[in-house]
């Protein structure tokens, strides 16, 4: 077996081969070997490609040549966090995205940069929304999927009726700035909210009714 030959976890969870700094992603099976190609066969267009037994365990035939330098111990290491990370990310959905890096690197301890913990982090939010359905882009989409029951407005996100149809979804922030300035009516009181949260509980008011309720008025 090559000395530098090695194998990685690729984001499919699979075994890929790792020779001499090279990352190789899969191209085809046969009966007998796989065939592999470069990493960088889109990037840099590499035309190296290789064979390996059906185990990825030796390479068993090589052609062409890599037109780019290997990848740095580092950056290999990196990379493998990062698929380890995201891993554990879609196991524990609720788990804060820095305690899953940190809770990753106790147990393989590896040096990284704070601008790589930050990608890291920004990564595994990014896999995550992948997971979550489409938010809606338009108003009339909002109220659809509202009434639906398939949409689930963020905490953050208020929205402004005027009769039974919404006409805006913002911010708090950005809402209370509006009443502010006398578009919007007054925010519910912390006593009619809990009221208004009680009856939807409780099943006597459909969730567009509770939204429409907690929400602003435009005048």
């Amino acid at each position: 077996m090559d000395v530098s030959f090695k194998t990685y976890e690729t984001k499919f969870s699979t075994l890929a081969p790792l020779v001499d700094g090279y990352k190789f992603v899969l191209l085809k099976k046969n009966k007998t070997t796989i065939q592999w190609k470069c990493s960088f066969c889109k990037k840099t267009k590499c035309t190296k490609r290789i064979s390996t037994d059906k185990d990825i365990t030796m390479v068993v035939r090589a052609d062409g040549a890599h037109n780019h330098a290997a990848e740095s111990e580092h950056s290999i290491e990196k990379q493998d966090l990062q698929q380890r990370c995201k891993k554990r990310a879609r196991e524990e959905p609720e788990e804060k995205a820095s305690n899953i890096i940190i809770n990753v690197l106790k147990k393989d301890p590896l040096d990284i940069m704070p601008n790589e913990f930050e990608s890291i982090r920004q990564s595994l939010y990014q896999d995550r929304r992948k997971q979550y359905p489409n938010c809606p882009t338009s108003i009339e989409d909002t109220r659809t999927a509202l009434e639906s029951g398939t949409f689930n407005a963020p905490a953050e996100m208020v929205f402004a009726f005027r009769n039974d149809v919404i006409m805006s979804a913002s911010t708090d922030t950005n809402e209370t700035q509006r009443h502010r300035a006398g578009e919007t009516s007054k925010k519910k009181t912390k006593k009619t909210q809990e009221r208004i949260s009680k009856q939807y509980k409780e099943g006597k008011i459909t969730k567009f009714e509770y939204v429409k309720q907690m929400s602003y008025k435009l005048f």
